[in-house]
């Protein structure tokens, strides 16, 4: 997770906000500040984590129903759409179509995909 720049811009600039030396005899941070400094680290790298593992799905599976389930865990990811927009039945397509286009609407793939459904 952090060899992305944002994720370690956030990680790191959230360590040197929080760090604050305590002189011997001083208390330590207080716990709520922490427990919210690993959530959103744990949030970040759960998110992180599912898109890499729909990637991985999309890169080895070939069947619908994986290709489904990689869009069910990363439904932003345009290459997973645009691939189930052109294949299965026409309600199939074009509800990934639909949304292929909305992620990229400048895209003449997304267009050409979406072409007849509304």
């Amino acid at each position: 997770m952090l060899l992305l720049a944002l994720p370690s811009l956030i990680v790191f600039a959230s360590i040197g906000a929080l760090w604050n030396p305590q002189p011997a005899g001083q208390a330590p941070p207080p716990v709520p500040i922490i427990f919210l400094f690993v959530l959103v680290a744990a949030l970040g790298l759960y998110r992180s984590t599912s898109q890499v593992i729909a990637m991985e799905i999309f890169a080895t599976a070939e069947d619908r129903a994986s290709l489904e389930h990689a869009a069910k865990i990363d439904p932003g990811n345009y290459f997973v759409q645009m691939r189930l927009a052109r294949r299965g039945n026409r309600k199939q397509r074009c509800e990934h179509a639909i949304i292929a286009r909305s992620l990229f609407p400048v895209a003449q793939a997304a267009r050409d995909v979406s072409r007849g459904c509304r």
